[in-house]
């Protein structure tokens, strides 16, 4: 191979990237069934989504009013247990300042980690789901 070119006019490479566009283009209709928007925060629930493509940048780009991202996921090595990955959006033109380290913190203090703009946690055992977004958005608030 001599150039990027001839990589990308490879047939194996260009079955992955019309796989990987189509993939792109499937969480896209995914996320517009699977957000919920609460404050300027969008939760994503990415448990059901079957590709690896899921991120943040996408929800930003849809939604761009929003000032944090909250993707929900399960957690690889434990499937009944829940991770959140947070994260400030970088597309808004003037995001709202949150320290969401700190946040993640309060949901699990020894299942946490990252920094102020992009972070994330596990919920505990015995924190639901909803409890956790329940605190997620009482302390963003400042409540």
């Amino acid at each position: 191979m001599d150039s990027v070119r001839d990589f990308i006019k490879n047939p194996i490479i260009q079955k992955e990237v019309i796989l990987f566009k189509k993939y792109i283009q499937d969480y896209n209709s995914y996320i517009k069934n699977h957000i919920e928007i609460n404050n300027n925060i969008a939760f994503i629930d990415n448990r059901e989504f079957e590709h690896n493509v899921t991120h943040s940048y996408f929800v930003s780009v849809m939604y761009p009013v929003v000032d944090i991202v909250i993707a929900i996921k399960n957690d690889r090595e434990n499937p009944n247990r829940i991770n959140l990955a947070f994260y400030r959006n970088n597309f808004k033109q003037k995001p709202s300042e949150y320290n969401l380290l700190s946040v993640a913190k309060i949901i699990n203090p020894t299942r946490s980690g990252g920094h102020s703009f992009a972070c994330g946690a596990t919920i505990p055992d015995g924190m639901s789901l909803e409890e956790a977004k329940r605190i997620i958005l009482a302390t963003i608030r400042g409540e």
